[in-house]
């Protein structure tokens, strides 16, 4: 890689650790205004959202063991997500609280956002993979204004801590009481996160403001070339 003239980067830890003389991080972008508000939920019953493939990398497993730890029966958890897991099956049948949904449209994935209590990226950090991915999920999850729950992977840029709700420990009971806590947020503080989100994400992450950076470094990188 020491032969290329300029490198862009999805992952942080992997733009830390690139020593060549041009490098962009860039992670990717969201549409501009949001894709859903903290209204959108019916507030009498709280939806755990996860969207993603499922096995044990992208944490479904993390999720459901924490997911079996919540007893409320107000509390419900949706997965979408591709590929075959034995356990998402077993525990749904066993559950009327867990909805599995399978790979759905865009359209109905987005519905299915929008009615969303509370978003995870449960996605644990001792898998080497996850050390130098940046899971994009979460510019997708931030852009509907919901609270994300979300585990932090060397891959994620510290700039996304305010934003998000870190479970103490990558384990079962702190991540099933990080959603707790969030699900027990007052309404206002609610508005008051989906509103900072929003402001972070207009001035950072909108595709505009994402291409235009990425235009610039190409036209660096050419000119200096």
């Amino acid at each position: 890689m020491s032969e290329l003239d300029g490198c862009v980067f999805l992952s942080w830890r992997s733009f830390g650790n690139w020593y060549g003389k041009a490098k962009l991080h860039l992670d990717g972008g969201v549409t501009a205004g949001g894709q859903g508000t903290v209204d959108d939920f019916d507030s009498a019953k709280k939806v755990v959202f996860y969207s993603g493939t499922l096995n044990a990398h992208a944490g479904i497993d993390l999720l459901l063991d924490a997911f079996e730890k919540i007893g409320a029966q107000e509390i419900e958890l949706w997965i979408c997500g591709k590929g075959e897991n034995q356990k998402v099956r077993k525990m749904a049948k066993a559950d009327a609280r867990i909805k599995y949904f399978g790979c759905v449209s865009e359209a109905r994935l987005h519905s299915l956002c929008q009615k969303a209590s509370v978003m995870v990226n449960p996605r644990p950090s001792r898998f080497l993979a996850n050390r130098n991915n940046f899971p994009s999920k979460l510019l997708e999850y931030l852009s509907y204004g919901k609270p994300v729950v979300s585990t932090f992977t060397p891959g994620i840029h510290p700039e996304y801590i305010p934003y998000l709700k870190i479970p103490a420990e990558e384990t079962p009971d702190a991540m099933a009481s990080a959603i707790m806590e969030v699900l027990a947020w007052p309404r206002t503080q609610v508005k008051e996160r989906a509103e900072e989100t929003q402001q972070f994400l207009a001035k950072s992450k909108s595709w505009k403001v994402q291409a235009t950076r990425l235009v610039s470094f190409l036209e660096s990188v050419v000119s200096n070339h």
